[in-house]
């Protein structure tokens, strides 16, 4: 049995995690293995920040140190007016705040899983295309109106928001929320990409260089994720890895999975499934053997003599009956325990080496396990006894 809780597993290593929270350490470690990352100085005050960009040069990013989904996150900044307004933005959410240098090129989110890349998407910085009727606010408004687009994670896009950094960013474009833009005319509303921030995503798994794909899987190797989200900034995703000027800008412990799941553009990607199978590898033994008894009279009396008989072998024995649920022959639940919610209970216990489950007729249907999970169906104790399952497993 795995916990799962999103992109996050059980086996999902707390300093992995709290290694891909901190920015700086994070591009410290990928650079003491070879990985291209941008140059960056953590920064606390304005004159810090103006400083970094001239250590640095323009173009830069300011970003949060520890942020996430895009917040505080203004790019290509040039001049120290625009690196003071950023920093002023990005202390309203965090006090550490990295100045970074700039990588140019597309912008791509790679998921790895279990050490291996199962999906990229490029990402989309948010925008609308225009009509030559409607201004840029009322086309915010109609595109927030699709059913694509929802608060936060509840649907595959998330709504536009007129965010400082978003309005700061058109300015810079040269447009202003009651401009009309012409037919066709795609208006780039805000420099991030994250769909927290409005963006959108194209899938691009089939178009991934070989090189790349080895990269990404090293840097989430290198931080110790099992799930590892790698932001990458370079000229195309389908050539190999570029000497400079592009690399890994960021890791992601517990990556949103939407993109794959729902892209904008191409095909979706079963990451879910991924993430089952590294949980729950093919071939891979049980970790106990399941028996589920049925019939319509004496399944109580065949489970328990199973359970008996198996007890005998010196196995921790868990049982569900319909006088209750036992463990190692002692109650810990009364009452007709034969429908999921008691299997659940006696699986969920790591120390049950073995299942003995009667097994009502209608629930049937609602017992769902693994394919590396066995059930039998024995209706008699002849049926127990003949069977050559129990001797191989219980050596």
């Amino acid at each position: 049995m795995h916990f799962v809780q999103a992109a996050l597993t059980d086996k999902t290593s707390n300093i992995g995690v709290d290694l891909a929270g901190d920015k700086d350490l994070t591009k410290q470690r990928l650079a003491k293995f070879s990985i291209p990352v941008p140059d960056g100085e953590i920064v606390c005050t304005e004159a810090e920040a103006v400083e970094a960009l001239r250590e640095i040069g323009a173009p830069v990013v300011v970003k949060l140190l520890d942020g996430r989904q895009g917040k505080g996150v203004p790019l290509n900044l040039s001049t120290p007016e625009e690196v003071i307004a950023a920093f002023r933005v990005a202390q309203e959410f965090s006090t550490d705040v990295l100045v970074e240098e700039l990588f140019v090129g597309k912008n791509y989110r790679v998921l790895v899983v279990g050490g291996k890349m199962v999906a990229a998407s490029e990402r989309l910085p948010c925008h609308i295309t225009g009509d030559g009727r409607h201004t840029i606010a009322q086309l915010i408004e109609i595109e927030n109106q699709s059913p694509m687009r929802g608060e936060g994670h509840e649907k595959p896009l998330t709504q536009i928001r007129l965010t400082p950094i978003l309005l700061a960013s058109m300015l810079k474009k040269g447009w202003i929320l009651e401009d009309v833009p012409e037919a066709d005319e795609r208006v780039m509303l805000c420099g991030g990409t994250n769909l927290s921030t409005g963006g959108t995503a194209r899938d691009v798994t089939d178009e991934v260089h070989e090189s790349v794909k080895i990269l990404c899987e090293r840097a989430a190797r290198i931080v110790n994720l099992d799930i590892c989200g790698v932001d990458l900034v370079v000229k195309n995703i389908a050539e190999p890895m570029p000497n400079e000027k592009g690399g890994v800008i960021e890791l992601n412990a517990a990556p949103g999975l939407r993109m794959h799941a729902f892209p904008s553009e191409g095909k979706p990607r079963d990451v879910g499934g991924a993430i089952v199978e590294m949980l729950y590898p093919p071939g891979k033994p049980a970790r106990i053997p399941i028996i589920a008894i049925t019939g319509t009279n004496g399944k109580t009396t065949v489970t328990r003599m199973i359970s008996h008989i198996l007890s005998e072998s010196g196995k921790q024995v868990g049982m569900t009956t319909t006088d209750g649920i036992f463990l190692n022959g002692k109650q810990i639940a009364a009452g007709d325990t034969t429908g999921p919610v008691s299997a659940k209970t006696i699986l969920g216990d790591n120390a049950v080496e073995i299942a003995v489950l009667e097994t009502a007729r209608n629930p049937i249907g609602f017992y769902i396990f693994p394919d590396s999970r066995t059930i039998r169906s024995l209706t008699s104790l002849r049926n127990v006894l003949k069977a050559d399952f129990f001797e191989s497993r219980l050596q």
